[in-house]
């Protein structure tokens, strides 16, 4: 991840103008009042580095600290900052600093030209400047506020801090081209990427700016750098009507899918979301993962709302895994679990006796009092080839019809869909024990024990018969 995206996430919040004023060696000036941004950056996280041709940046986030070390050029800064900072327009100038923030600007460090500016607010928000020049602390002189008002500028053009107020502001007054200009002058080619989103998310491009934009990402290596341009590049592009084809090989710049899927995810909720997009998309996505994290997206759509189960049948099968498809059926069976032929529809579009079964337990769980359910539920368990996973189905169905005379019918007349021996005693077995059977049932466990071959297991049923009608 770029310093520019996790100083626009975590830092860039536009912040209320505060009053304050500067304290410097006794003297207090008034501070300027007029619009700009604000800096917050409050948070931990982890250090980032991004190697550049001609600068090399690193960001780290400790403590509530935001430690900028930023090399530009053959100039050397060490920037640190922490709390809401507000800045002047030309980024020459600090407007306000709310309470207890500190901002430090160091050059040249470890060198007899070291020169450092540590600007800080009391909990009052009076704001207090020290100077030191090589290494010992003197008076703010006008080389001091000269020395300010050369590195700020720098400093936040490379790190992207304001990047999105910066942007607008360059844009209104000196539209596309201004804002291009600025961009040129940027040496960081991450931060170079988020000043191109931050311009294509602000101002509507048409045919020939996309392209002057385009042309700019051969200058970016960095994935996430790529994929804030590449993405609104994408989207724009289906807009103003390029071909898709052409913009696909677009999106083909990016090795990651995660952030192609990114890209996918926004086209899908802004721009279409049919069956034939996610199939143009899906020849750009190998990932099972994050195929089916936008077929979720499809079919949690409202504009999809009319799709029939066939339609959801031809989306699902965008993804091979059962693991991933199962997921997704599971979903379709909360919404349409109730319609005829879902449930057995679902089962045959799944390979996997693991998977099949947790369709038919979850369709159980919420449909078991239908009075279709002994139909769908056999119709169902017919496309399970395991008698283990049929006993856990079994199972459940009693377990949900306790009591249920029919259902006790229904589960002795299937039993010759069990090949195993074993699962047919167990099943009978369990419908010994329930509380209540009525005369037919105990027919039919009865005619059910003489169909086993092993006398072993026919002698263990009918005593636990003999017990049950004694009793």
């Amino acid at each position: 991840m770029n310093q520019s995206s996790k100083l626009q996430r975590h830092l860039s919040k536009l912040f209320s103008k505060l009053s304050a004023t500067i304290v410097i060696a006794g003297l207090t000036l008034p501070l300027a009042a007029c619009a700009s941004d604000t800096v917050d950056n409050t948070v931990d996280n982890t250090v980032d580095s991004t190697n550049m041709q001609v600068n090399k940046t690193k960001i780290h986030f400790k403590n509530g600290h935001s430690d900028h070390r930023i090399t530009i050029m053959d100039d050397h800064y060490s920037f640190s900052l922490k709390g809401k900072v507000v800045f002047a327009d030309d980024d020459k100038s600090i407007e306000s600093m709310p309470s207890k923030s500190r901002l430090k600007i160091h050059l040249d460090k470890d060198t007899d030209k070291s020169r450092e500016l540590d600007i800080r607010a009391d909990k009052n928000g009076d704001i207090t400047v020290l100077y030191w020049l090589a290494g010992e602390q003197t008076l703010l002189s006008d080389n001091g506020k000269k020395l300010l008002g050369e590195v700020l500028p720098q400093i936040l053009r490379e790190s992207g801090i304001h990047g999105k107020a910066r942007v607008a502001r360059k844009l209104a007054k000196g539209g596309f081209d201004g804002v291009m200009k600025y961009i040129e002058t940027v040496q960081s080619e991450s931060t170079m990427g988020s000043y191109l989103g931050l311009l294509l998310e602000q101002h509507s491009v048409d045919k020939a700016q996309w392209l002057v934009v385009a042309d700019k990402l051969q200058r970016i290596e960095s994935e996430h750098a790529l994929a804030s341009v590449i993405g609104p590049l994408f989207i724009g592009g289906h807009k103003l009507g390029f071909d898709d084809n052409m913009l696909l090989d677009l999106v083909d710049k990016l090795e990651s899918e995660h952030y192609k899927a990114q890209i996918f995810s926004d086209y899908l909720r802004t721009v279409s979301s049919d069956y034939q997009s996610l199939e143009r998309v899906f020849t750009q996505l190998d990932s099972e993962h994050y195929r089916a994290m936008l077929l979720e997206q499809v079919l949690n759509d409202k504009r999809n709302a009319s799709l029939d189960i066939v339609g959801v049948h031809d989306l699902l099968r965008l993804v091979q895994s059962d693991h991933y498809k199962a997921q997704l059926y599971a979903q379709v069976l909360k919404k349409r679990g109730g319609e005829p032929d879902v449930l057995k529809d679902i089962v045959m579009s799944l390979d996997s006796d693991h998977y099949r079964i947790q369709m038919v337990q979850q369709w159980l769980g919420d449909h078991h009092q239908q009075s279709h359910v002994l139909e769908v539920f056999f119709a169902a368990v017919d496309f399970i080839e395991s008698d283990h996973f049929k006993l856990q189905a079994y199972d459940q169905l009693l377990s949900k019809r306790e009591k249920d005379q029919e259902t006790m019918m229904a589960l002795l007349d299937g039993l010759d869909k069990i090949r195993s021996e074993h699962f047919r005693t167990q099943i009978i077995n369990r419908i010994i024990s329930q509380d209540e059977h009525s005369e037919a049932v105990i027919s039919a466990i009865r005619a059910s024990i003489l169909d086993l071959n092993s006398r072993s297991q026919q002698q263990m049923l009918n005593r636990r018969m003999t017990k049950l009608e004694k009793s």
